[in-house]
């Protein structure tokens, strides 16, 4: 049978086509038009948000002195303090004058920074310091008198997507929970555990969990003093 010619095609198909084919391409148009509006948008909106934090940071700058150099020499003070208790350590000679030493600037720490706070230097601490900060403070201060390490994490536990949140304190309960996360992966199981947070509230001196802590609490800290400081490049500084 041979194939119909352009001629033989009805009107009205040739009508139809013509006519979705300027529908789709007015879709498309209007389509790639409202993308484009839309990157516009969001461009304005991260430029202006971007302004805010600058805004932001530079009121925040006006306090350097008063309230983030403090904060940061006491942080270099403990981390230098716990840098030689770290070398006695390492030698299993800890020297009586070294733990004291550091005993000594974890009390420092925690008088000078809770005076601060207690004059209304949260007011001027950018939202994320200030968090960052109160929970510092409170582990060095747990840290000075514990006698083991206290955690705390907040697990999420859901069966096909209905769950529930907590938070857990028990080391045993923490393990549990990161044991239950590995299977998470198996395509069979119903049953989710998400770990949202595993926080070290207070640790003995010297174990691996107020070190750990202690370091990276005072990375954290330091990065956001220099983000007000020296501006945003503070992360990807060395």
């Amino acid at each position: 049978m041979a194939a119909a010619t352009v001629d033989q095609i009805p009107a009205w198909i040739t009508a139809a086509i013509a006519a979705a084919a300027a529908v789709a391409g007015a879709i498309a148009a209007a389509a790639a038009t409202v993308l484009a509006a839309n990157k516009r948008v969001r461009e304005v909106e991260i430029g202006y948000l971007q302004k805010i934090q600058e805004s932001y940071l530079e009121n925040a700058r006006a306090y350097t002195q008063g309230v983030y150099v403090p904060i940061a020499i006491q942080l270099t003070k403990l981390s230098t303090a716990f840098d030689k208790f770290r070398v006695d350590a390492s030698i299993d000679s800890i020297d009586a004058g070294v733990r004291i030493n550091l005993e000594q600037s974890m009390a420092d720490f925690v008088e000078i920074v809770q005076v601060l706070l207690e004059r209304g230097a949260s007011a001027f601490l950018t939202t994320t310091l200030e968090s960052e900060l109160e929970d510092f403070l409170a582990f060095v201060t747990a840290s000075r008198t514990a006698t083991s390490t206290l955690r705390q994490a907040v697990v999420r536990y859901s069966v096909l997507g209905v769950g529930v949140e907590g938070e857990i304190q028990s080391e045993a309960m923490i393990r549990q929970a990161y044991l239950m996360r590995s299977f998470n992966v198996l395509p069979f199981m119903v049953a989710r555990v998400h770990i949202k947070r595993d926080q070290v509230l207070a640790a003995v001196p010297g174990t691996r969990d107020f070190e750990v802590a202690l370091v990276e609490g005072i990375g954290r800290l330091r990065v956001l003093i220099k983000e007000v400081t020296l501006g945003s490049q503070a992360r990807q500084s060395p």
